[in-house]
């Protein structure tokens, strides 16, 4: 008979050790997830475009103001990451900052035009909790980009940290020479493009 209770609780502690050990393993994907996005720290961007369009007597351009833009292609500067390849409309991206270095560059592509923007900060690291560690949260000293397509950088919020939020604005045009060359003649129904 004490046989028999004693092969009992083996069974009981074994199915509560096995219990136990996929409590953990749930839980810890739960953590990690849970990590990942508290310490994930990304500069928030707009987008703000303006293009030139023949109005509709087709006599002179309008400017024409959009903020889902398509085929714009956006990388990390001596890095392989291709944040954005230009096949979906969009009106904002999130751009990842270096975590081991104040400056990280970002080069854009629109039309076959390139620029790039570069970001200055300051890094801090913050301590989240003792699971996931620390965040680098940072603050943006400086904005500096070429002006193919980038017509200005607007700093929106200096503080970059895991709230989701924009932190530039970046407004672009499409040069004129980027146009579709447009051609008339006498004929009202002939149009080369």
């Amino acid at each position: 008979m004490n046989l028999f209770y004693t092969s009992k609780a083996i069974a009981n502690v074994s199915l509560s050790i096995a219990i136990a050990i996929i409590a953990l393993g749930i839980t810890s994907c739960t953590v990690d997830t849970e990590c990942r996005q508290q310490i994930n720290v990304v500069v928030g961007v707009q987008l703000q475009g303006d293009s030139l369009r023949l109005n509709t007597d087709s006599t002179a351009y309008d400017t024409v103001s959009f903020t889902q833009i398509r085929g714009i292609s956006v990388c990390g500067v001596s890095r392989d990451s291709l944040l954005s390849d230009g096949q979906k409309s969009i009106s904002s991206l999130s751009l990842p900052l270096r975590k081991t270095a104040d400056t990280t560059a970002f080069a854009f592509s629109l039309a076959g035009i390139d620029d790039t923007l570069l970001v200055v900060y300051t890094r801090e690291p913050n301590y989240i909790s003792l699971a996931c560690g620390c965040a680098i949260f940072s603050t943006i000293d400086t904005i500096d980009y070429t002006t193919r397509f980038i017509d200005s950088v607007e700093v929106l919020n200096t503080a970059v940290t895991t709230v989701k939020e924009n932190h530039l604005k970046l407004y672009f045009h499409m040069p004129q020479e980027n146009l579709p060359r447009q051609t008339y003649s006498n004929n009202p129904k002939r149009k080369t493009y």
